[in-house]
């Protein structure tokens, strides 16, 4: 399963689009669709949206296998698109520590 086109416009919502590399709320530096930088990424330039929706994709690529990793039951495509959602937030981690993982499956 795949995030679908209302999925990913969903992140790309919630998530704003920023030109600039900023802090997030846990202070880490992160630019265009909410993607943190990782070593040695640095955009001294800024982004496009073109790029920083490239960058999601790979984002939410990892976020996907997560989710479809740790999910044991048949769930619909708008669950898989939240529970994405989620990890690409919170991250794996939290996914697979939370009553809500329990929960579903």
């Amino acid at each position: 399963m795949e995030l679908n086109a209302a999925g990913l416009e969903l992140i790309k919502k919630s998530e704003g689009f920023r030109v600039r590399v900023y802090l997030d709320v846990e202070g880490y530096p992160t630019i265009g669709y909410g993607h943190r930088l990782i070593h040695p990424e640095t955009f001294p330039n800024g982004i496009s949206e073109m790029q920083a929706t490239a960058i999601l994709y790979g984002d939410v690529r990892d976020a996907e296998r997560a989710v479809a990793r740790l999910i044991r039951v048949p769930i619909s495509q708008e669950q898989f698109d939240a529970l994405v959602d989620f990890v690409f937030n919170l991250g794996q981690v939290r996914l697979d520590e939370s009553t809500l993982l329990r929960e579903l499956n």
